[in-house]
């Protein structure tokens, strides 16, 4: 088993965004033990569709479905057992 480090981003989630519900993206860290980064990819998102903070946001109303985005995925050594919780969210709104 290898040990990643994986960096994503989320877009078309409508998520509380500076006190009210919005369009909205997000940037977030996981960490994942697996043969490869495919492998580690494929279960942070997996992860990620089932966390409570996006499996209560209700999907924007449009014909652009919410994704999920592998920004980088990075190898690191086995003893690095860091816990990677929490989002950065972001207005998807044109201010």
């Amino acid at each position: 088993m290898k040990n990643f480090v994986i960096f994503v981003h989320g877009e078309n989630y409508n998520l509380e965004v500076e006190g009210k519900v919005q369009p909205a993206a997000f940037f977030a860290t996981r960490r994942a033990e697996a043969e490869t980064e495919e492998e580690a990819s494929e279960a942070v998102v997996s992860q990620l569709k089932n966390e409570p903070e996006l499996n209560v946001a209700t999907i924007v109303e449009s014909e652009i479905k919410p994704t999920i985005s592998i920004l980088v995925a990075h190898e690191m050594p086995l003893s690095h057992k860091n816990k990677y919780t929490g989002f950065t969210f972001y207005s998807m709104e044109e201010k």
